[in-house]
């Protein structure tokens, strides 16, 4: 509750109602240390009894996608949009996509992939919803996420990692993985910029890094470990 993911009342009260509860519990699981730290600072919980287990994506079923066929220069956003921060990142996207065609002269095609998109016109295409969002990230030149508000560790920014393709994204966006490689961007003039510096070719980071990364941290088997070692540290309490 202590961040801003976009709940109404109702939410923000259950929330709120679940956190004091969490007081009295023997552990307390968060997704990164920005979220360890709210909860040690600003909730009170207990050092002790609070602890860190990621949020995970099953690797390996990633893998058995195949990609989509997507107009080229493909700019891919995933993600529910009748929840606020990605109804806000698509709406931004549309902003992104109008300056980057009309101001920089730039051809390149953007999708909104998930449920309750915005109405869209080309350069920007809206699936609604799909089974899988896995062969859409698999299927793109950049994949984009301008999100200014939520809280834990995004898994469609894992599921972009995955992919070993270009992100361009948000601090917020990326919050929780310290180890991410991605590009910044924080307004659309800086995402028009980024996907411009892309696109020519002028990014020099190794975004197969990801890859890896995941395949370390954030798979059921790693977390598996953490938890383990969590329950233990519990029974000799």
């Amino acid at each position: 509750s202590i961040q801003d993911v976009g709940l109404g009342k109702l939410g923000k009260v259950i929330i709120k109602i679940l956190e004091r509860l969490g007081k009295f519990c023997d552990a307390i699981l968060v997704p990164s240390r920005v979220e360890l730290e709210l909860a040690i600072n600003e909730l009170k919980y207990p050092k002790n009894k609070t602890y860190i287990l990621p949020n995970v994506i099953d690797f390996e079923e990633f893998q058995k996608y195949e990609p989509a066929k997507l107009e080229r220069p493909a700019i891919v956003f995933v993600g529910g949009m009748n929840y606020p921060p990605n109804r806000e990142a698509a709406e931004t996207i549309i902003k992104i996509a109008k300056k980057l065609a009309e101001e920089k002269g730039i051809n390149a095609n953007f999708y909104l992939v998930g449920p309750s998109p915005p109405k869209v016109k080309p350069p920007v295409y809206a699936t609604g919803y799909v089974e899988s969002t896995k062969p859409y990230i698999k299927g793109a030149d950049i994949l984009i996420a301008p999100i200014f508000r939520g809280g834990g560790i995004k898994l469609k920014m894992l599921e972009y990692m995955a992919s070993g393709k270009p992100i361009i994204a948000t601090r917020k966006a990326a919050e929780g993985i310290d180890e991410i490689i991605y590009i910044n961007a924080e307004t659309v003039d800086e995402f028009v910029d980024r996907i411009i510096d892309v696109l020519r070719g002028k990014i020099t980071l190794d975004f197969s890094q990801n890859v890896m990364l995941v395949k370390e941290k954030y798979v059921p088997s790693a977390t598996v470990e953490i938890l383990l070692k969590i329950l233990l540290e519990i029974f000799k309490k």
